[in-house]
């Protein structure tokens, strides 16, 4: 190993670099720091929205009434986001299972 050679940049080439993935990385860092504020913010309202509704400072009716009609039947669920996950285990296991669980 050691009678291999190994390509370096000169090391202002290497500071360029460095400063580069430095300003890169700071401008992501950034967009995940805002994203995370908001969703921070929006758990907030929504914890404040259920809160007034509860407490009856805000009328939901006038919206609720607005809302479309549920379908009678339910429609096709999504695909989860990570696809099905393969169970070899039959029915029956699956509904003994199920009182543990609630316990």
């Amino acid at each position: 190993m050691a009678s291999f050679e190994l390509p370096i940049p000169p090391h202002p080439e290497q500071t360029a670099i460095v400063e580069y993935l430095d300003a890169q990385t700071a401008k992501i860092d950034a967009v995940i720091s805002a994203a995370r504020r908001e969703i921070e913010l929006l758990h907030e309202y929504r914890e404040r929205l259920i809160a007034d509704v509860v407490a009856g400072k805000v009328d939901v009716r006038e919206v609720a009434a607005q809302l479309p009609e549920e379908p009678e039947t339910p429609e096709e669920e999504p695909e989860s986001l990570y696809g099905e996950v393969a169970n070899d285990e039959p029915e029956e296991a699956k509904d003994e299972e199920a009182p543990d669980a609630e316990a």
